[in-house]
């Protein structure tokens, strides 16, 4: 198996707690988009930084949307993926049974590819799945037709 390294640092909330990117200690993360407002979520750095363009993906934690909101803040694509999916080997536990690791990028196609890389078991998170790894960006054409989303009725 050949080493990957994936170089950077990024702003956010100290710890991964918070839910904006506003308590960090470099100041707040601002919203490329709009920089009265914040990034959002404990990833902020990552989401602004990748719909800045300044970075092709990064990779998120998320306990409780800290991959998703700042994800959807930003206008970027980001995946909480299943538990176990992704070695959470050197993350500090927030809510171990939630916690994950997962891909933020511009694009779905950008994230499959990189889920691709980042998925998979690792002998030094005896959590992580042991399942075989499926190419994410084939299952990206499959035919949805007669797929059913379920709402509650009380989120209308």
């Amino acid at each position: 198996m050949q080493e990957q390294f994936f170089i950077g640092k990024t702003n956010m909330d100290a710890w991964g707690h918070g839910a904006s990117s506003e308590n960090t200690d470099f100041g707040p993360v601002k919203n490329p988009w709009d920089t009265t407002r914040v990034a959002g979520g404990s990833s902020g750095g990552n989401a602004a930084a990748i719909a800045a363009r300044m970075t092709a993906f990064g990779i998120g934690e998320d306990t409780g949307g800290s991959i998703r909101n700042p994800s959807a803040w930003c206008n970027i694509t980001g995946l909480k993926v299943t538990y176990g999916r992704v070695s959470r080997y050197g993350c500090i536990a927030y809510v171990s049974s939630f916690d994950t690791m997962g891909p933020m990028a511009k694009t779905v196609v950008d994230c499959a590819l990189i889920l691709k890389e980042i998925a998979g078991q690792d002998p030094l998170d005896a959590t992580s799945s042991g399942q075989p790894v499926p190419d994410y960006l084939k299952l990206l054409n499959n035919n949805i037709k007669g797929l059913v989303l379920g709402m509650p009725k009380e989120c209308f």
